[in-house]
């Protein structure tokens, strides 16, 4: 009898896992920012950055060799040959330069 009871609980349980979401859409997850129509975007969050990464950018096509960087956890330059770490810190600048020394890239993360 206890276990006919565990099964229907396990099956009810599975069931309720394939009903369709609830109208209205629940929550939603916005991943892009919003066109209002007159070619001008709408800000979102995909377009706020926490680092200083737009004031390194005019870096890009410089050598790694010839700029002043920073130094500390809110700042890291690597080649595209380093290994780093993956974690993802919002306030961190990476500047990404190649194996010339070219820097390619500048970004928050």
């Amino acid at each position: 009898m206890r276990l006919l009871i565990l099964n229907a609980l396990a099956a009810a349980i599975l069931v309720a896992g394939c009903a369709p979401p609830p109208p209205g859409g629940g929550n939603t997850i916005v991943t892009a920012s919003a066109d209002t129509g007159t070619g001008d975007k709408e800000p979102g969050l995909a377009d706020i950055e926490l680092c200083d990464a737009e004031e390194y950018r005019p870096l890009i096509g410089s050598n790694i060799a010839a700029v002043t960087l920073p130094a500390g956890p809110r700042m890291r330059a690597f080649s595209v040959d380093d290994i780093v770490t993956q974690e993802y810190i919002p306030q961190r600048t990476n500047v990404l330069y190649e194996t010339d020394g070219r820097i390619i890239r500048v970004y928050c993360g």
